[in-house]
């Protein structure tokens, strides 16, 4: 029997990169998901920042959801986060504080060798304006900074996870059952092994099977739903999640669309968080700053480099 003939895109629609008006349908109608790096996120923005991409999650309701392994692999980082956080403003200040102490040593050479040279007290103002810049401003600025950071002690309340609780109640997978989480897990060694996404990306990683647990738990509940869309907002930007063609980003990987396409029915649209809040702003009713978009760029490569300094989770409940 001779098969009916179809148009140019009927069978290829997986091949076709989402555009604007896919992604326009998937956050104001489809199912939305984030991963652990976007919520770990939430700790490197500044308070208004952390608030207005908080309101964007809420205005999803019931659409927004997160898989059981995003949700394990937040709470096996965010300590480690907020740890760094401290840190790097420790450091900071630090630095800045043994700085100043060598101006104060400087200052005090050039007034010597103003006295000893008979220099004029207009000059001597000037070198010294050149000399010793205002760090007592810097260290108040990173004073405010830390402040706006809300470092936190072991035992202090978390507010960014007091919030995300409110955003995710009821909203976060169960974990898979114990046979079909030994099948996820020799499912993603198959897949690191011939390269098949996602996942493979990670291999030799503590947890290389993480990837693909978060994607199986996520095409389970899609598939239950049957929205049209299924839209997952991550800062990974590997190539065993998105498709490349000579170092342009066009979309989600073509496997990874057609496995949507065939377990849920769904058309796959992968962003990043800022174009996220950029969507957010425009579809969704909400007001996301200037600034807050700025934040997103300056956070981004620092979420980069923490994860692969902390590395994934490393192991399973």
């Amino acid at each position: 029997m001779v098969a009916m003939s179809r148009g140019l895109t009927d069978q290829f629609s997986h091949l076709i990169p989402p555009t604007a008006e896919d992604q326009h349908e998937a956050i104001s109608a489809g199912m939305v998901t984030v991963d652990a790096s976007v919520l770990l996120t939430l700790y490197l923005y500044g308070a208004q920042a952390r608030a207005d991409f908080i309101s964007a999650l809420t205005m999803l309701g019931n659409r927004l959801w997160l898989s059981h392994q995003a949700a394990l692999e937040f709470h096996h980082n965010r300590l480690l986060i907020m740890q760094d956080q401290g840190r790097s403003y420790s450091e900071m200040l630090a630095t800045l504080q043994a700085y100043r102490a060598e101006t104060q040593k400087l200052d005090l050479r050039v007034r010597e060798f103003s006295n000893r040279t008979g220099m004029m007290s207009a000059d001597r103002d000037r070198l010294l304006g050149f000399l010793t810049p205002s760090v007592a401003a810097a260290l108040r600025m990173v004073e405010e900074l830390k402040s706006d950071q809300e470092e936190l002690g072991p035992t202090d309340p978390d507010p960014v996870l007091r919030q995300l609780e409110s955003v995710f109640d009821g909203k976060v997978g169960g974990p898979l059952e114990e046979a079909a989480y030994e099948n996820s897990v020799l499912e993603a060694e198959r897949r690191i092994q011939h390269r098949v996404p996602p996942g493979y990306k990670d291999a030799g990683k503590g947890n290389s099977a993480g990837d693909y647990l978060q994607w199986e738990q996520t095409l389970i509940e899609v598939a239950k739903r049957k929205p049209k869309y299924l839209l997952c907002v991550t800062r990974d930007q590997k190539d065993d999640w998105l498709l490349r063609v000579r170092g342009k980003t066009f979309g989600p990987r073509p496997e990874l669309a057609l496995e949507a396409q065939q377990r849920a029915g769904c058309r796959l649209v992968i962003i990043n968080p800022g174009h996220f809040l950029v969507l957010a702003s425009t579809y969704l009713n909400t007001t996301i700053s200037e600034a807050t978009l700025e934040e997103g760029v300056r956070v981004a490569d620092r979420v980069q480099e923490l994860q692969e300094r902390l590395g994934r989770v490393s192991g399973e409940d």
